[in-house]
């Protein structure tokens, strides 16, 4: 749903209109209008939205795409100065891009922000997850 929205494929009325189709009582219909619930066009990959459902299914609200000085970060938790990254480790074939994202990331540390990096993995297990959020949102306290 996220990409098809961020793609600009659908608007969320016709995500709505499709769900509403389909008849009540059908199995895994909930699970859809779940989903539904978290879509956001604003996520720009499967990561994260992945890392969006683990963080709803914690209790972690998330503020996609939020632009900090020249940066744009991929989650503010609201309410807090911690910035949620989501990595996959497929865009760090080049050195320079290793590069210029610890130059981001120290600017941002520089501004006030904690930044939290999380994997496939971190979020395959939601209690590393969770851990590495609350260790973050002690340090932002």
């Amino acid at each position: 749903a996220d990409a098809a929205l961020h793609e600009g494929l659908v608007v969320p009325a016709d995500l709505e209109a499709a769900v509403a189709r389909v008849p009540r009582g059908t199995r895994g219909i909930g699970a859809v209008r779940n989903a539904l619930r978290l879509a956001d066009r604003r996520r720009e990959s499967p990561g994260e939205s992945f890392t969006a459902l683990v963080c709803d299914l914690l209790d972690v609200p998330l503020i996609p795409q939020v632009d900090i000085g020249p940066w744009r970060v991929d989650f503010l938790i609201a309410g807090t100065r911690v910035i949620l990254e989501f990595d996959g480790a497929l865009k760090y074939t080049d050195r320079q891009v290793l590069v210029d994202e610890k130059t981001r990331e120290d600017d941002l540390r520089a501004r006030g922000y904690v930044v939290v990096r999380l994997m496939w993995r971190d979020l395959r297990q939601p209690t590393i997850a969770r851990a590495k959020i609350s260790r973050a949102l002690a340090l932002a306290a």
